[in-house]
């Protein structure tokens, strides 16, 4: 079961800096947004820089003017605020991710060894319908047989044919194969699903929660 420590040390935020006016250094105007754009040319943007910019940039649906947002809602006390709260709630779901897996693995654990359970009895059931005290037994009595040098029907006849039924026949062994083919055949449908969810959760190369949290 993992554990994170909710408990964190109080991180001081410092709120006058909400209070202090932003002023864009080329315009001397307040700053008005911030560009979050992967390769942004400008990040501090007042409304003079945001002409500039849509005037530099030839399409006005370009990405660079989806990824602009407000200056309070990134560079702020109530951005970290809002930003702590959203990392407490992505905490949040990763764990219950995490128990919902968990507790669907665990089930598929217990089937799995159930499954194991029930071909072990099947087979110890079958070795021992199959041993060797049921051959020894008809032995012995095939000896009397020979000494009488007959066979009548009576008692010893009765237990030569109790104990010759009781081995198990080719017919069920062909059946436990046939079970064998199929299990195997699932098993390993099962092995390379398995394989392939490990792969995914192993490999995967986005370290970040987008995906699970559109």
């Amino acid at each position: 079961m993992i554990e994170y420590d909710t408990d964190e040390e109080e991180i001081f935020i410092p709120a006058e800096f909400d209070k202090l006016p932003l002023v864009c250094k080329r315009h001397k105007k307040r700053l008005a947004s911030v560009d979050l754009s992967k390769n942004s040319y400008r990040r501090l943007l007042c409304f003079e820089c945001m002409k500039e910019e849509n005037e530099r940039i030839r399409n006005p649906m370009s990405n660079f003017l989806k990824n602009r947002y407000s200056i309070e809602d990134v560079i702020s006390s109530k951005a970290i605020e809002d930003t702590r709260a959203k990392t407490i709630a992505y905490q949040e779901k990763a764990m219950q991710i995490y128990t919902d897996l968990e507790r669907r693995i665990n089930t598929l654990i217990d089937i799995l060894n159930g499954l194991k359970y029930d071909i072990q009895k099947k087979v110890e059931k079958f070795i021992i319908k199959s041993s060797n005290s049921h051959l020894d037994a008809m032995i012995t009595i095939l000896a009397k047989f020979q000494g009488e040098k007959a066979v009548d029907e009576g008692e010893n006849l009765e237990k030569y044919i109790k104990h010759f039924l009781a081995i198990e026949k080719e017919s069920e062994l062909k059946v436990m194969k046939a079970m064998h083919r199929e299990t195997m055949f699932d098993l390993n449908a099962l092995h390379n699903s398995l394989n392939s969810l490990q792969n995914n959760w192993r490999f995967n190369k986005s370290n970040t929660f987008s995906n699970l949290f559109p």
